[in-house]
């Protein structure tokens, strides 16, 4: 069972490491430090945290108003051998709403979490 788990948490851990951030290509070396960090793209503010050690590993909260919080503690695990960024996309979390709420679909989920 605990392989089960594990397993689990690998594969959901690798499904958000297929998703690069524009978020997190502002991202300099300073802002990977361990906790808290904002970075502000356009009129949207995102929000992620930093934890653990070792070679990078994305994961974004997904589904309306969820923060990473879930999964922070799901995936604790893996930052033993991962430095995890947990990425909060536009209305999720402490990430900002858009001004303009029609900015609030999947695609613009999608362009705050993925390289343009």
């Amino acid at each position: 069972m605990k392989k089960l788990a594990l397993f689990t948490l690998l594969f959901f851990a690798v499904a958000s490491l297929l998703i690069s951030t524009s978020a997190v290509a502002q991202i300099n070396k300073a802002a990977l430090s361990t906790g808290s960090h904002k970075v502000q793209l356009g009129d949207v503010r995102i929000h992620y945290v930093v934890s653990g050690h070792g070679p990078l590993l994305f994961d974004s909260a997904l589904g309306w108003g969820f923060s990473t919080v879930f999964h922070q503690n799901a995936f604790k695990p893996l930052e033993k051998r991962f430095t995890m960024v947990y990425v909060e996309v536009r209305g999720n979390g402490e990430s900002s709403l858009p001004t303009d709420l029609n900015e609030m679909n999947l695609s613009d989920f999608a362009g705050d979490i993925a390289d343009e």
